[in-house]
């Protein structure tokens, strides 16, 4: 593939990787843990190195988690610093857009039968705590200033009568990475329509699948 090949192939597309599980949650000061590079890593591994430049617009599909990931000391946490000190470096955030979808949330959601039904609608607890996790997973991206857009899901509440909780929430952490004045829907994002139970009532995710789409 030419340079010019690849250039059009990666800065016109969406590419959208999709996880299985969260990231090694061994400590980052592990024996085993080798020096980072870009072919290794959960979130940029299946791009080749020289073509990370030509990116424009990447959606990350994270696993469902819970309080135990993401902590400061873990493996995967270090590989997602080093992924976006890596684009920092890339000098494209003035082109690149980050989607980052953290609404997987399977514990939420319980089958019977041919139904499906909401857990956990109204624990304040465990909202709470993916509340924390949500902002561990979105405090490094602030390093990224200079994006061209971020946008943000997550899986807060499961049911539509508090589907503007989810919209302020997901706004919060959209605004500390782009500022105060950002407006994701403004810029082009698509607003959750759909209640998150009809949304994950899908096949599980594959591991490490990337899938593309053109995009205008």
């Amino acid at each position: 593939m030419t340079e010019q090949a690849r250039y059009v192939f990666y800065s016109r597309n969406v590419f959208s990787l999709k996880l299985d599980c969260w990231p090694s949650r061994a400590p980052s000061s592990s024996p085993t843990m080798t020096p980072w590079k870009v072919e290794n890593s959960q979130f940029l591994g299946l791009f080749p190195v020289d073509c990370v430049k030509h990116l424009h617009r990447i959606e990350w599909k994270f696993p469902e988690m819970d309080d135990s990931c993401f902590l400061p000391v873990q493996q995967g946490t270090a590989d997602w610093i080093d992924t976006l000190d890596f684009i920092a470096r890339n000098d494209i955030l003035p082109k690149l857009t980050l989607i980052l979808d953290l609404s997987h949330d399977e514990a939420a959601i319980e089958w019977r039968g041919d139904e499906t039904v909401a857990n956990n609608v109204d624990n304040k607890e465990i909202h709470e705590m993916k509340w924390s996790l949500y902002q561990r997973v979105v405090e490094p991206v602030v390093r990224l200033r200079g994006l061209k857009d971020v946008f943000v899901h997550i899986s807060w509440l499961l049911t539509r009568r508090y589907d503007h909780i989810r919209d302020r929430r997901e706004q919060i952490l959209e605004r500390r990475v782009m500022g105060d004045d950002y407006d994701s829907f403004a810029r082009g994002r698509n607003r959750q329509e759909e209640s998150l139970l009809k949304r994950w009532n899908v096949p599980t995710y594959l591991a490490h699948v990337v899938t593309y789409r053109a995009y205008s």
